[in-house]
């Protein structure tokens, strides 16, 4: 019973999914992959993965807020008929989370290991706010067993630390043009 009021949201997260991809050619342009090192076609296909992962959580994040939103207001939507209940709405988030943290502390290491310029001009901004949304992601996952962290805390911390991490890539590439 769980899986079938989220297959409902399948058309909204194809959407999501094909406006984030324009959004980076928009934005980035094509380019093909200047590189054969396997080390760095791992680190380019987990920080994909980590960044495809976490926007979901964003995405979840986002239908939490509505959600709580309908739900606060008494407001009888038909978005709520489709939706899971607000607990597993936050659980799933957690494992999406979960999943995100893991591959994007991947990304970091094999970035770590891969290249050699991290604290170049063009790249501190880059590492900066990529180890600051780890870092978020972190403390919202401890929170979470530690605290029990949920509601519009754990969606407003979410929403953030999602913020960082696309503003570690889209907002250096808008700002320094790399």
């Amino acid at each position: 019973a769980f899986h079938e009021p989220l297959m409902k949201l399948t058309p909204l997260i194809d959407t999501l999914s094909g406006l984030s991809v324009g959004l980076y050619y928009l934005i980035h342009g094509y380019e093909r992959v200047v590189t054969h090192e396997p080390g760095m076609l791992f680190h380019i296909f987990v920080s994909l993965l980590a960044a495809s992962v976490l926007f979901l959580a964003f995405a979840q994040a986002l239908g939490i807020k509505l959600q709580h939103y309908l739900l606060k207001e008494h407001l009888h939507h038909p978005m709520l008929k489709m939706l899971p209940p607000l607990m597993h709405m936050e659980t799933l988030l957690f494992t999406i989370i979960g999943t995100g943290f893991v591959l994007l502390s991947l990304s970091l290491l094999s970035g770590y290991f891969t290249m050699e310029d991290w604290f170049s001009a063009n790249k501190v901004p880059k590492t900066l706010l990529s180890w600051l949304a780890w870092l978020m992601f972190l403390g919202i996952l401890i929170a979470r067993v530690k605290n029990g962290l949920r509601g519009t805390k754990a969606v407003s911390l979410t929403l953030l630390a999602v913020g960082f991490l696309f503003g570690s890539y889209f907002g250096t590439k808008l700002i320094l043009g790399t």
